[in-house]
């Protein structure tokens, strides 16, 4: 989620604004797009290893989801 984050904040710049920055990527949006790629991929290749990946996996991504969302409720955003 911060690689997607990222490169969404990413999109909204012009080059001015990412001039302005005050550490850039050497590899640009590339690098963040290829980085979201590989971690990716690495978690799609983890959770068809194990069934307790899988489990564990889905089982925490539900958790931090629902999280979220009863995070923004409270707060009145949703």
């Amino acid at each position: 989620m911060p690689l997607a984050a990222h490169i969404s904040f990413r999109r909204g710049l012009d080059t001015e604004g990412i001039l302005k920055l005050s550490v850039r990527s050497a590899l640009g949006s590339p690098g963040s797009v290829l980085g979201l790629v590989l971690v990716t991929a690495t978690v799609l290749k983890g959770w068809s290893d194990s069934r307790v990946n899988l489990v564990s996996g889905v089982s925490l991504l539900a958790g931090l989801t629902l999280a979220y969302f009863l995070i923004r409720t409270r707060r009145g955003n949703g």
